[in-house]
């Protein structure tokens, strides 16, 4: 299989300012954000099952990390750096990106798939006390094991400690998923409490 690797050219300091040891930092963090995005997708899924809501078919990207002693030209490391070069492994996706939010716009979604990810977006926030978001939900649609599924890849968070990594805006945009999430009726299957009494139109039969 085709892979791709990552690196970080801005971590909010400027393109072509990123160190060894702040890209190193930036990569781990994202690794941590989708493992743990992929574990609460899990029991996302778990609770789905015992409620009985059909959702859609969701997965979070696989991924490790790969380290470079000999610096190539890609890395943007100098041959006499003494950091060595730290890159994000991933399958190669297709070329072909939903988003279903961003950083700090959350937008009500009237399709299957949106609305599934708008409801666990809900889950991720109820679940954490109120002190986790998820945000720029992005995907990819691929066939795995004859199931059209959304891989879930570049992840941010918004934490209550604002401690999570690139485009983490702490308590501001926890505030703004709560003031601009919309409940769907599967919020509403799942047993979710009603964020801004609003709920969206029935599911289509």
């Amino acid at each position: 299989d085709l892979l791709v690797a990552k690196r970080f050219f801005n971590c909010g300091n400027g393109v072509g300012e990123v160190t060894a040891a702040e890209n190193k930092l930036a990569l781990i963090s994202e690794i941590t954000r989708l493992k743990s995005t992929a574990w609460l997708l899990q029991q996302f899924k778990d609770l789905a099952s015992v409620k009985n809501v059909d959702i859609s078919q969701i997965s979070a990207a696989s991924l490790f990390c790969e380290t470079n002693f000999r610096t190539s030209k890609a890395s943007g490391l100098g041959a006499s750096a003494t950091d060595s070069a730290v890159w994000l492994v991933e399958p190669r996706r297709t070329k072909s990106v939903e988003k279903y939010s961003s950083t700090l716009f959350h937008p009500p979604r009237d399709d299957q798939i949106g609305i599934t990810l708008s409801a666990f977006a809900h889950y991720v926030y109820s679940s954490d006390n109120q002190k986790l978001v998820l945000a720029d939900i992005q995907g990819s649609l691929v066939n795995i094991g004859g199931i059209d599924t959304v891989v879930l890849f570049d992840i941010m968070h918004h934490t209550s400690e604002q401690d999570s990594g690139v485009g983490d805006f702490g308590p501001e945009g926890i505030q703004m998923f709560a003031t601009q999430h919309k409940c769907s009726y599967m919020c509403v299957g799942l047993g979710f409490d009603i964020i801004n009494g609003q709920i969206e139109e029935e599911e289509d039969e």
